[in-house]
This record gives C-alpha cells, structure tokens and sequence, in this order.
C-alpha cells in the first residue's frame, strides 16, 4: 500500500497521517476513490451517448452548416477519445472482452455516422478519412469499401475509386474466398465508365482545397475480369490554401 501510494503521489507525506487522494483502505479491502480520476472508457462512452442522443432528435432534419460543422466537432472530439482495444492486456477475460466489444461498436458508430454527415456537408477528405478508419479495424467490409469507391468517384478521383475496388477484391479473396456482390461491380462498372457525377468538392473544416491536376493519360479501361493494379495510377493532386 505505501508502495502503491507513493507510485501515484510521489510527493505525498510519509506517516500514518497521510491519505491518498486515489486509494482508500477500508478495513481489508482497498478501493479505488471513483471522484478523483478521469477513466478515458468511460468519458469516451459517455460522449458517444451524448451524440447518440442528439442524431435521434436530428433525424429527420436538415441541418445549417455551423450545426453540422459543431457535429463533426463533436464527433472528432469523441473519437479522439478512443485509444484502441480496451485493455489489450486483458484479451482472453472475459469481463473484459464484453466492454472491449461494445467500445469498438461504439468507436464503428461514431465513424459511420461521421463519415455521412461530412458527406452531408460536402467534405469528401474528411468523410475518406473517416472510412479509411473503420476499414483500418475490418479490411473486408465490403459496404465501407463501395461508400469509400463512390467518394473518391464523386471527387474526380477514378483512378483511386478503381484502386479501392481492386483492395476489396482481393481482401475478400484473401479473408473470405469470396468476390464483391453484384451491386460493387455494378459501382465499379459505372465507376471506369465515368458515369458518376463529380459534385463532391476536395476541401475539408480547415479552409484547405485539394484541387485534382488531371493525369497525362485517361486511365484505360479494360474488361472487368483483367483489370490490373499496374494499370490504375493515382491522380496527382496539388493543395492551394484558401
């Protein structure tokens, strides 16, 4: 116990006097004091309700672009929170693998729905990012995957909308054995045949504009079934500040 108090308050007095502002023995049981510490789970669960609450009274309603800007405020709040897997060192207890399967629900959720309501306020960098995230914890979700398609689409960007189909498909072979479902090839097929519309702007919160530069070359369009990732080349882009 002396050990203990003295790793969390090294500056606490010595004697029997002294109380610990973080552990309370009472009788045989030593406790931790819950008022005293900040518990990052639970602050990060606590603001995931909190905006849980406030997109069911949202639904529905359109919204004004400084509501939405708080929003996504909000939610990147939230998910600054979010550390990873709750107690990693703990990955075969039990009691613990319930709560760490409930954060990363929790963390799945504040992502999807960040990624909408950028999309829903035209920031298609943003709503990238919050994609590329939930396919960082499932690479073969295919839904995240077919969004993430039509973003880099509507952006102007084809050949990386091509590049994330060809990162699906072989996701899925390599986890599933399994292909993409008909409506991702149908995406796809749209997609190399420039058939979706380019009305997303590249521009995010920070008053940054990613404007494409078209490439040299269209990237060609071969059949399905023979497409390559050696013929599918990045566009390059150039950032103006505004």
């Amino acid at each position: 116990l002396y050990l203990l108090r003295r790793a969390l308050e090294p500056d606490l007095a010595a004697g029997k006097g002294s109380s610990s502002v973080y552990v309370l023995l009472d009788h045989d049981t030593l406790m931790l004091i819950p008022d005293s510490m900040r518990i990052d789970a639970d602050v990060f669960e606590s603001s995931a309700k909190q905006l849980q609450v406030k997109m069911r009274s949202y639904a529905g309603k359109e919204l004004d672009v400084t509501r939405e800007a708080t929003l996504l405020d909000e939610f990147d709040a939230a998910l600054s929170l979010y550390q990873g897997d709750y107690l990693p060192e703990d990955l075969y207890e039990d009691w613990s693998q319930r709560r760490r399967d409930r954060l990363r629900r929790i963390h799945s959720w504040l992502l999807e729905n960040a990624a909408e309501l950028a999309l829903a306020s035209g920031l298609g960098l943003e709503a990238r990012e919050y994609l590329q995230a939930l396919l960082e914890r499932n690479t073969a979700d295919e839904q995240t995957h077919r969004q993430l398609m039509l973003v880099y689409a509507r952006m102007g960007r084809r050949s990386e909308a091509l590049n994330q189909y060809l990162a699906l498909r072989k996701a899925l072979k390599e986890e599933l054995r399994a292909s993409p479902l008909p409506e991702t090839n149908e995406l796809f097929r749209k997609i190399q045949m420039g058939q979706i519309s380019v009305d997303l702007a590249e521009s995010n919160r920070r008053g940054r504009l990613i404007v494409p530069i078209p490439p040299t070359a269209d990237v060609p369009a071969p059949a399905l079934n023979s497409l390559a990732p050696s013929l599918v080349n990045p566009q390059q882009a150039q950032e103006v500040r505004i």
